[in-house]
């Protein structure tokens, strides 16, 4: 039973970000020394990610009704990508948390339950907060956490009671970003860890490794983009065509697939392809978190996006704006939602990555450091 971890998170959500720091995160694991998988039976599906993607706004609109079958069409290859890909990198253990005889397996085959990383802890999950929150680990077992993100400024009061007890039963607890460090000190009374989301755990040549392949395309910049903010959008597009450069687009809804530009191209690409895009682009324009972490490790040129207003209670932007200020990214280079001019994109100059990436080392070694603490614990002993 020693050395042998069980890592509850989010891994098949047809979202690049979510599968990287699960393949991050176990990686790092088995690379520590401990035998490490992922519980597959979360209430949650890659198809009902991939059948949700709605807009009421242009359902009954001829052009978007076709935009939008040719997208789901090609968005199906997507989904089978991702199944191989969790099927060739991840190591999974398939439990039935309703069933009595599996809890009780589970419980005594695993002594060390892990949560995170990604947004494991987001109030809004419904009745995964139950897995996300180890809620079916026997006492005696350790639970810990690496880097779970509660995808909100404050949690809602509603919430607090449950979320108190449930913390309070962790040996190590830790998050990404500072307001979720201050959500746990004011739900439990303890401080806790701030890491680096698990894609920074693994090495450069890590990355290359997985993202080793032939050039897809050349001189373009990469667009991946969650939201509908069209600002960068426009700023990606007049970017492209100052450099002399193409566009290729990372489809992850409608808006994009039916985007018009001159020398766009339209994709739908594997994981190992997602990584090639973006680690051989001349620049990277995104929305998404992920995005932006992987152009750091990759040392692009990336210009982000927030998706959220600064005010809204539910707000996403702090897991960016930790890391900008962790890392002293130039913060002129992240744009509030619809405010990304092209004559701001223009005045930025070049990322000057050395002392970005050293801050990087240190803050892995850091976060690696909790990470082996938080599994070598033996709650049993400290008793």
């Amino acid at each position: 039973m020693n050395n042998r971890i069980c890592l509850v998170t989010y891994y098949n959500t047809l979202n690049y970000g979510t599968s990287l720091q699960a393949y991050a995160l176990q990686k790092t694991i088995c690379n520590l020394g401990f035998e490490c998988q992922i519980l597959k039976n979360i209430p949650i599906s890659p198809l009902d990610n991939f059948q949700n993607h709605k807009n009421v706004n242009t359902l009954f609109r001829l052009k978007a009704l076709i935009v939008k079958i040719v997208f789901f069409r090609k968005n199906k290859e997507k989904v089978h990508n991702f199944l191989d890909f969790c099927k060739e990198n991840f190591s999974f253990c398939n439990y039935d948390l309703l069933n009595e005889n599996d809890l009780k397996e589970i419980n005594n085959r695993f002594n060390v339950f892990l949560v995170g990383s990604d947004q494991s802890w987001n109030p809004v999950s419904g009745q995964r907060q139950k897995s996300f929150l180890l809620d079916f680990v026997n006492e005696k077992n350790n639970k810990s956490a690496y880097g779970p993100s509660f995808g909100v400024q404050e949690l809602p009061e509603r919430f607090e009671k449950y979320y108190s007890e449930k913390l309070n039963k962790f040996s190590f607890l830790s998050t990404r970003e500072e307001s979720g460090i201050r959500i746990i000190e004011k739900l439990t009374g303890k401080e806790a860890s701030l890491v680096l989301d698990p894609v920074f755990l693994l090495s450069r040549n890590e990355w290359d490794n997985l993202s080793s392949g032939n050039d897809l395309y050349s001189n373009y910049i990469l667009c991946y983009f969650l939201g509908g903010d069209k600002s960068i959008r426009n700023s990606a597009k007049k970017y492209a065509k100052k450099n002399n450069l193409k566009i290729v687009f990372v489809c992850c809804n409608t808006n994009d697939y039916g985007f018009n530009t001159k020398n766009k191209k339209r994709v739908f690409p594997s994981i190992a392809s997602f990584l090639i895009l973006l680690k051989k682009s001349c620049a990277v324009f995104t929305d998404s978190y992920h995005g932006f972490c992987l152009s750091i490790i990759f040392n692009k040129e990336v210009f982000v996006s927030l998706r959220f207003d600064n005010s809204d209670c539910f707000s996403e932007n702090g897991r960016i704006l930790s890391l900008v200020n962790l890392l002293d990214f130039p913060i002129e280079r992240v744009f509030l939602k619809n405010k990304c001019s092209y004559e701001a994109v223009k005045k930025c100059k070049p990322i000057r990555y050395s002392s970005i990436l050293d801050k990087v080392d240190k803050n892995r070694e850091r976060s690696i450091l909790y990470l082996k603490q938080a599994l070598l614990y033996d709650k049993n002993k400290q008793r």
